[in-house]
């Protein structure tokens, strides 16, 4: 059973949103295309994010921040909307320069590194123009609905980490007004994925934080210097806060399939634990989900990026990317926050759009409208697995030559 948190409400439809750096944040997006084109998205009451999840989720918030949209997701046109700033937001290497930059001290002060991280997201994803100049999206500018949730890891009591419209903390804590706290700020702690970004430091006013359960002596002391991590450590679909009072709950998964390797050395080692017990978290959270719709508490649909899929609902057409390889490669992209070129924006794009397409009409055809409207692929460029798998071959890289020279290009130019 989670924990209670002051989020939980009634509500009919949940939507949740792993992690997984730049390539969930893509898979998501399709995925959302598909429920907004379906006249689904528009229904949803709460948005719960993870990592990836909540990158996309902050950027929808802010284009509907922009757009004076107050009452759902609801865009007159998805493509010049949503995806054409998020493409472009992509291609925004973010996390290159910070790690090169501190790669000298981050182990003995990784606050710099994380901070230089929330920088970016500040400036490339989060600030719009008005009249007056050029202003950071804050927590308290979120809409009323959809209810946003980021999710990160409160690593000095070991729980979920909150941030919405109203309230900013956990349980164990207690909750504070959001007031005037930057969206990065929520954003960075969801997504500050480690080792390569150490927690995020906050030096918190305990008498600021209400109706905490942790109330001994050292209190304060522990609030004072509270370290926040990536919200994947702690549970990376983002389900405990939708996991009571929902009708529906729908999963987007865009984590990294769990794969059977050998890992030689101590390192290998070290990181295969460590990727052992995130599966086994993620194992425990999916189960929780299937259990409740086997129980009937809640009915609920789960996508995932590496998950074989449905056959396809209409022979001779392009349904999605049906071969085992090309979706073994989309499911190899790396999960970072370096430059993701227009051909892998679009081709993730393209998949999530097509398992959310799926997976609706197989389990929550309840939710689609009569008569089904048809799938719309949104990038018919990007249909072929042949050119797929040619524009995908250095992507499950983590380092690459073109990408790091486009990447100088942009900057330069």
């Amino acid at each position: 059973m989670a924990e209670k948190t002051s989020t939980t409400k009634a509500a009919k439809l949940a939507l949740c949103l792993s992690g997984g750096g730049y390539r969930a944040a893509l898979f998501h997006h399709g995925a959302l295309r598909c429920l907004h084109e379906m006249g689904i998205l528009q229904k949803v009451t709460t948005v719960s994010s993870v990592s990836g999840g909540s990158i996309l989720a902050a950027y929808i918030a802010r284009r509907m921040h922009e757009l004076g949209i107050t009452d759902g997701i609801s865009f007159k046109n998805w493509e010049t909307d949503v995806s054409a700033g998020f493409r472009e937001f992509v291609l925004n290497d973010i996390r290159t320069l910070p790690f090169l930059l501190h790669v000298g001290w981050n182990w003995i002060a990784p606050k710099w590194r994380v901070r230089h991280l929330q920088r970016n997201y500040a400036r490339r994803l989060l600030t719009i123009s008005k009249n007056e100049g050029k202003s950071e999206i804050k927590l308290s500018d979120l809409p009323q609905e959809p209810y946003f949730v980021f999710c990160s890891t409160d690593l000095t009591f070991g729980v979920n980490w909150l941030s919405t419209r109203d309230e900013f903390g956990d349980y164990k804590v207690g909750y504070a007004k959001s007031k005037d706290r930057p969206l990065s700020l929520a954003v960075t702690a969801s997504s500050c994925f480690p080792p390569i970004f150490g927690p995020m430091i906050l030096n918190l006013d305990a008498d600021e934080f209400k109706n905490g359960s942790y109330q001994k002596e050292d209190r304060a002391s522990l609030l004072g210097h509270l370290n926040l991590s990536d919200g994947g450590v702690y549970d990376n679909l983002g389900i405990e806060p939708v996991d009571r009072g929902y009708e529906t709950v729908i999963i987007s998964d865009g984590g990294s399939p769990f794969g059977y390797v050998r890992k030689g050395g101590a390192i290998g080692r070290l990181l295969r634990v460590n990727s052992v017990i995130m599966r086994q978290v993620g194992s425990l959270r999916k189960r929780i989900f299937f259990t409740g719709i086997s129980r009937e508490q809640h009915s609920g649909g789960y996508i995932s990026i590496g998950s074989e899929g449905v056959p396809p609902v209409k022979a001779g057409a392009f349904n999605g990317y049906r071969g085992p390889e090309t979706r073994t490669m989309i499911s190899s992209i790396r999960t970072d926050l370096d430059l993701f070129d227009d051909s892998e924006a679009r081709i993730l794009e393209n998949h999530g759009y097509y398992e959310m397409f799926h997976r609706l009409t197989a389990k929550l055809s309840y939710l689609l409208p009569t008569p089904l409207p048809s799938a719309t692929t949104p990038h018919p460029a990007w249909t072929d697995e042949l050119a797929v798998a040619e524009a995908l071959r250095d992507s499950g890289k983590r380092l690459s030559a073109r990408r790091i020279w486009t990447s100088i290009r942009r900057k330069i130019s």
